[in-house]
């Protein structure tokens, strides 16, 4: 059978970046390295389907839906039921989606997991899944891609917990191999946990490197345990990629932010999931990544509109009668200022949510782009440094 992804190129230098296709049946090919937009009960946050496909266009956008929000209602009987699959119950059609296990904005804590079942919450609180529960929603659902079962850590755990952890994970994967056949190649990722243990991490990616799936999941990484060392993810991915094959594609979940990106981009990583995006709208922080195809906004004496992450709470854009980026082609910086941003948020109207989400989609769907173009001209090295270098010198905390 075809291997859906194929590696196009990889950069030259110290970085192990590379870029790819990832192709579906019935599917737009999907350029990576590309993020997944995050989904709440399969809608991206504060945004409705008719913006996400006029505003934000969809030739590379693809979405990761949770199993928790949809196991319950409507579950396995109702898609049944209603012979519908997941994207027609959810209009998403036209989309690409991936299902994930858990929600990367909510986590369950791993306690409650146990020998045969993994949990997820839904509306009505926590709910344990079997194997074969998951088997028959999947089939009903159709997922583009979907996710092991896997026991995730979410904090430092001891050996002995970390391996139990490994050994429901692996038995859970086979069993879903067994259950799938021919379209876990297509279809299934793995799931690689481990908690914050880098030697049981690569353990487990060796015990699985071989299995025959369609592509890797790194679970259980916080993305502020990593923030003030970033060589300490730089050494987990690169030890744990080391043991999975070149030729199938990796998603690393809860790292989000423009460095940490760059930084797993630059280990291999191919996929990201996009519930950053969803966090920095909480806390009303516009993206202003400085993209090659025009310079960055001269200096000004706001001195928040210089950074790469621009406050709108900020009580100096009360006044500041420009968009978040004069030259950003998106809606909200079209036709609003930071002012009017800033408005919204003081009168606390719902409309800043949805702008603000407009903008950093679309940031993130260029800076992706970019990160994709500079792989293929060689300069992601470079790049990387100029991006880490306004970072550090802008730091904010999500």
């Amino acid at each position: 059978m075809t291997n859906p992804f194929a590696i196009v190129c990889e950069n030259v230098g110290s970085s192990l970046a590379r870029r790819g296709t990832l192709s579906m049946p019935n599917r737009k090919t999907i350029e990576t390295p590309a993020i997944l937009i995050y989904t709440n009960a399969g809608a991206v946050p504060h945004l409705t389907r008719d913006i996400v496909q006029s505003m934000l266009g969809y030739e590379n956008l693809a979405l990761n839906i949770s199993l928790g929000h949809f196991i319950k209602f409507p579950g396995t009987y109702g898609l049944k039921k209603m012979e519908q699959n997941i994207q027609e119950f959810a209009g998403l059609n036209e989309f690409p989606t991936y299902l994930s296990v858990q929600d990367s904005l909510n986590p369950m804590p791993h306690h409650f997991n146990d020998k045969s079942t993994v949990s997820v919450w839904d509306s009505a609180g926590r709910r344990r899944i079997e194997v074969q529960d998951y088997e028959l929603f999947v089939k009903q659902a159709a997922p583009d891609l979907f996710e092991c079962l896997g026991d995730t850590l979410q904090s430092s755990v001891s050996n002995k917990r970390a391996d139990k952890s490994i050994n429901r994970s692996v038995q859970h994967l086979d069993n879903l191999i067994g259950l799938f056949g021919e379209d876990s190649n297509r279809k299934l990722f793995a799931s690689l946990e481990g908690g914050d243990l880098i030697d049981k991490r690569v353990s487990m990616a060796r015990t699985v490197s071989q299995r025959p799936v369609a592509g890797f999941a790194v679970n259980g990484i916080r993305e502020d345990s990593y923030s003030d060392d970033v060589a300490l993810l730089t050494n987990l991915l690169k030890r744990v990629y080391g043991e999975l094959p070149v030729d199938k594609p990796r998603l690393l979940h809860s790292v989000g932010s423009p460095r940490m990106i760059l930084e797993a981009i630059a280990n291999g990583t191919d996929l990201l999931d996009g519930s950053y995006l969803t966090k920095l709208k909480y806390k009303n922080i516009a993206l202003n990544i400085p993209f090659e195809i025009y310079h960055h906004q001269e200096a000004t004496e706001h001195s928040q509109i210089n950074s790469i992450m621009i406050n709108i709470s900020n009580v100096e854009f009360k006044e500041y009668l420009q968009p978040i980026s004069s030259q950003c082609p998106c809606y909200t910086c079209s036709k609003y200022t930071c002012a009017y941003l800033h408005h919204l948020l003081i009168t606390k109207e719902m409309l800043l949510p949805t702008l603000l989400m407009i903008h950093n989609i679309n940031q993130y769907q260029r800076f992706f782009s970019e990160i994709r173009e500079q792989i293929t001209k060689q300069t992601f090295d470079n790049y990387k440094k100029k991006i880490d270098n306004l970072c550090k010198s802008n730091p904010v905390t999500i």
